[in-house]
């Protein structure tokens, strides 16, 4: 191989890889935050990538395996974020849903993708119990509770799947 080659190799990082160089170039450096109501919420790169093996690991318990496909259908929040790059730190594959879409197409999504997990914002569980019997190939429903809705469904919650830190323990400015 030439030198030319070797090199490109060495410095590919797979999207994964950035979160876990950055947690250790510069764990205390804020990652991310969030606005809800009147807190606000932020994650280190440390903490952030702490959550992403976390959420990694859960869908591997829940039998999920490298390629497995996962849904995410809501709008942007810190469980999202954690959702869409925990797929890529666990190799599954995030196939992110407009939540403006009609149900139909919703299920057409998830089916012709062969989702096997779909993770879904509370605000939009209705949706989901609307066309659960349309989408035989979901096997895990988990809801991320933003919006601390209650569920009438029977959802796998994100925070517990995860053992997320609570709110009150994420650092506030």
């Amino acid at each position: 191989m030439n030198a030319e080659l070797v090199k490109n190799l060495v410095q590919r990082v797979a999207v994964g890889d950035i979160f876990r160089r950055k947690a250790q170039t510069m764990p205390d450096k804020e990652a991310v935050a969030e606005k809800r109501g009147e807190t606000y919420l932020r994650l280190t790169y440390g903490e952030l990538n702490a959550q992403l093996n976390r959420f990694a690991r859960a869908l591997r318990t829940l039998g999920l395996q490298k390629g497995d496909r996962v849904g995410l259908l809501g709008p942007n929040s810190l469980e999202y974020l954690i959702a869409l790059y925990g797929c890529a730190k666990g190799g599954f594959v995030a196939v992110p849903i407009n939540p403006g879409l009609a149900p139909r197409d919703v299920a057409y999504i998830l089916n012709h993708a062969e989702v096997k997990t779909l993770i879904v914002d509370d605000l939009l569980c209705a949706l989901v119990n609307g066309i659960k019997d349309n989408i035989p190939g979901v096997e895990h429903f988990i809801s991320i509770p933003a919006a601390k809705k209650k569920l009438r469904s029977r959802l796998l919650i994100f925070t517990g799947l995860c053992r997320i830190v609570p709110e009150k323990k994420l650092k506030t400015w």
